[in-house]
């Protein structure tokens, strides 16, 4: 399933907001100069990954600036992670950031949701499977 817009763009400091709160999600954002740049190659990475993966982006400084990005460059977010990995290289063309998603991506905490129920995800464990359920107000160990 393709969204229409398989990137959501962050123009302002509520945007922002939102984006920094969603810290269950394995999330992407980088900084463009509009959408007839590297942004193209971004939005046809992010595609591949839908609905799995967020994919954002912001073509306004303050936010590039509050979020550390330089120009061109992207952000990959784990669920639950203070810091970002930095994508290395720029600018970055649809192959390179797949690839990275791809290499980095990884079984980690998450909030089940309809749309990730079945993604499937293999391990180096002897085939072990560990499943854990709490609420969401659950305080943790």
């Amino acid at each position: 399933m393709v969204l229409e817009d398989p990137v959501e763009i962050i123009n302002n400091a509520m945007e922002l907001r939102a984006f920094e709160r969603m810290e269950e999600d394995i999330r992407l954002i980088g900084y463009f100069k509009g959408e007839d740049s590297y942004f193209k190659a971004f939005q046809e990475a992010s595609e591949r990954f839908q609905p799995y993966i967020k994919f954002f982006a912001t073509f306004e400084k303050s936010v590039a600036k509050h979020l550390s990005l330089k120009m061109n460059e992207v952000n990959f977010y784990e669920p639950f992670m203070e810091e970002p990995a930095i994508l290395p290289g720029r600018p970055l063309s649809e192959m390179d950031i797949i690839e990275f998603v791809n290499q980095h991506r990884r079984a980690t905490l998450r909030k089940l949701r309809a749309e990730n129920m079945f993604e499937i995800w293999e391990d180096d464990m002897d085939g072990i499977h560990i499943v854990a359920f709490a609420e969401e107000e659950d305080p943790g160990p």
